[in-house]
């Protein structure tokens, strides 16, 4: 981000304080559904056993709130499945405990357990489309847990699953496109369209109905989270700079325009930048401090435009 002159700061409203609803322990996890809820997931100790609570919540407060036994994993990400939810693990290297090397689960929305899943090593983004399909993109390597690990040769970057665990889809090369080693982010805006960061291109690569349907070879060196919508991408900046987002204009013909960035900050003036984010489409959510807010690339462009 030292290359572009234009930071623009931004001051975001709370939309929802989610500690009236859980308290002020720690979220395990945070991500937005298809279905513009945000589903959350908290752990908690019951004697010597676990239990999880997920809930879903809008603007208007839960709509899913059901707790059960925790799965023998720690449980990162959430995403409702149809009438079902899905919770998985975000890790590497381990595969103990009594699903064996499934990290991942699906339970009805009364807690009762339907199957474990293998979705693989070292799941980076997992995220659901509204039919309920699983998209998972994964870590080319990683460390968690004292446990360091290399992605098998046979295992994709991106992968595409149905709901009884069976592999659909893998991303391999495509025209100019090399292979994935690892899937920097992920947002599957709708059923036909997911949009990912490849990495070793550092490209902004959009799938329609699973066909490359553009790549944006744009000046990252790295990403976890970005917003896109009508020509206009919002992508958090590396490690180095996670307060900032670039907002990139993206043209048909795979050429890009950097507009700038912009950093948001709250209205007592701390920054977001140490926020935990997920997006779909054009939407992005942050969390921090136990509050909840939302902004969209659209308004970043418009934003920068009007500078």
């Amino acid at each position: 981000m030292s290359d572009l002159e234009r930071v623009q700061s931004l001051t975001l409203e709370p939309l929802l304080d989610l500690r009236r609803y859980v308290g002020d322990g720690p979220i395990h996890a945070f991500q937005l559904g298809p279905d513009g809820l945000y589903w959350l997931a908290v752990e908690t100790r019951v004697g010597t056993g676990r239990r999880l609570r997920v809930l879903a919540i809008g603007d208007e407060g839960p709509t899913v709130d059901i707790q059960f036994m925790a799965p023998p994993f720690e449980t990162h990400l959430v995403q409702p499945l149809g009438s079902r939810i899905l919770v998985a693990c975000s890790r590497c290297g381990c595969g103990a405990g009594a699903m064996g090397t499934c990290a991942a689960a699906i339970y009805e929305r009364d807690g009762r357990f339907v199957r474990a899943l293998n979705l693989g090593e070292g799941i980076a983004n997992l995220q659901a489309s509204p039919s309920g399909y699983i998209w998972a993109g994964y870590l080319a390597e990683g460390d968690f847990d004292s446990y360091a690990w290399t992605r098998p040769s046979e295992q994709p970057g991106l992968a595409g699953w149905a709901q009884d665990g069976s592999l659909d889809w893998v991303f391999s090369e495509q025209g100019e496109l090399e292979e994935l080693d690892d899937c920097y982010a992920l947002n599957v805006a709708s059923e036909d369209e997911v949009w990912f960061l490849h990495f070793p291109r550092f490209a902004l690569v959009r799938l329609h109905r699973k066909r490359v349907a553009g790549v944006w070879d744009l000046p990252l060196a790295g990403g976890c989270t970005f917003a896109v919508a009508d020509g206009v991408a919002l992508i958090r900046g590396d490690e180095t700079e996670r307060d900032h987002f670039q907002v990139v204009a993206l043209r048909p013909d795979n050429v890009f325009t950097a507009m700038g960035a912009v950093r948001f900050i709250d209205p007592e003036g701390r920054s977001l930048g140490g926020a935990r984010t997920s997006a779909r489409g054009g939407e992005l959510a942050l969390l921090h401090s136990g509050r909840i807010f939302r902004y969209d690339a659209r308004s970043a462009a418009v934003s920068l435009s009007l500078t």
